[in-house]
């Protein structure tokens, strides 16, 4: 037992590179540490542009494990194994305001026979602001749980819809959550 926990340990340091100068490291630098490693590996992901018809330029980080993937009916789409994010963009011009793309996007999840769990909790993402929704869909023989976000910006609406099985939606909606915020307009 004791060589298991020998051996443990040992892989462990192996693991992060190499022990620190300081065996008598706090709890709290340790943290520290930790949250720099996950910085530094959040830096390193791929980031996508995502590009409206007009010219406005998004970024889009890609979780770790996810992949941008092709799909004719979205802007972007990019998915894990188990969730996926699609990424709608739409042009002022083609709507009268805000409350009428939102108003639009209801009466589409609605026509398409979807049930809203959630509908219109504020929120500000990467500084658009917009509402968010839970969606429930079957899609294909498949059950849906959707967490979708209608946003604002100066040129564009946006919808970003990120998306699981049913069964798996809440134990994975920070992960879905996370998705949809890695969604950041391009500097100016």
């Amino acid at each position: 037992m004791i060589k298991k926990l020998v051996v443990l340990g040992l892989l462990l340091l192996v693991g992060d590179g190499c022990a620190t100068e300081d065996s008598g490291a706090t709890e709290e630098t340790q943290k520290s540490q930790m949250v720099q490693e996950s910085k530094r590996k959040i830096e390193k992901r791929e980031v996508v542009d995502v590009v409206a018809e007009n010219g406005e330029i998004f970024h889009y980080t890609l979780p770790k494990g996810w992949e941008k993937r092709v799909d004719e009916k979205s802007d972007f789409f990019a998915s894990s194994s188990k969730e996926g994010v699609n990424i709608f963009i739409s042009d002022h011009g083609d709507f009268e305001n805000f409350m009428a793309y939102q108003n639009a996007f209801i009466k589409g999840i609605e026509s398409l026979g979807d049930n809203m769990v959630e509908q219109g909790n504020t929120v500000g993402k990467a500084g658009m602001s917009g509402v968010e929704f839970v969606v429930e869909m079957d899609r294909e023989g498949q059950k849906f749980k959707t967490l979708m976000y209608v946003l604002e910006t100066e040129k564009n609406y946006l919808e970003i819809h990120a998306s699981t099985h049913r069964s798996r939606f809440d134990g994975n909606r920070e992960v879905l959550k996370e998705a949809a915020d890695s969604l950041e307009r391009a500097e100016k």
